[in-house]
């Protein structure tokens, strides 16, 4: 029998109350029997920060009892290292919501820094991979051994 899935698409600004939400329409089609949320989060922008600690609390205490896959996909580019910043693994802009769990347990130190061209701002960035500057947005890849490339705008 295949899983019952279920796709979200939240649109705007995911601070406390939109992440607060969020969790509560996952709690609901968990209950109604869906194994598989997928949450399109092209369209959720901007991520604040209220709004991940929201959605981190939830992993831990509310939603990690579920025998479900939720998982968000298609992050835009600067909500996507906004998670990255956050502890959240992201692969090709797809995150899982319990995965937040293990990726603060990691150590602070992984990853790579780097250093904006563009607007000169500090971050880090825990592995290879497509990232967008949180400051000015520029978008870049980083490799395997730390090497910057920048996207023209």
């Amino acid at each position: 029998m295949a899983e019952a899935q279920y796709l979200l698409i939240p649109v705007g600004i995911l601070d406390r109350p939109a992440a607060r939400r969020l969790v509560e329409e996952v709690e609901y089609l968990l209950k109604k029997g869906y194994e598989q949320v997928e949450i399109n989060g092209e369209r959720l922008f901007p991520v604040l920060s209220e709004g991940l600690a929201e959605l981190s609390r939830a992993a831990q205490e509310e939603l990690r009892d579920h025998q479900a896959n939720i998982h968000f996909f298609d992050l835009h580019p600067e909500s996507a290292t906004r998670f990255l910043l956050h502890g959240w693994r992201v692969d090709r802009r797809r995150t899982a919501l319990g995965e937040a769990t293990e990726a603060e347990l990691a150590e602070e130190d992984a990853g790579l820094v780097v250093d904006c061209e563009q607007c000169g701002a500090t971050f880090r960035v825990p592995t290879e991979g497509d990232y967008a500057c949180p400051s000015c947005g520029a978008t870049f890849h980083a490799d395997e051994r730390g090497v910057i490339s920048y996207y023209e705008s």
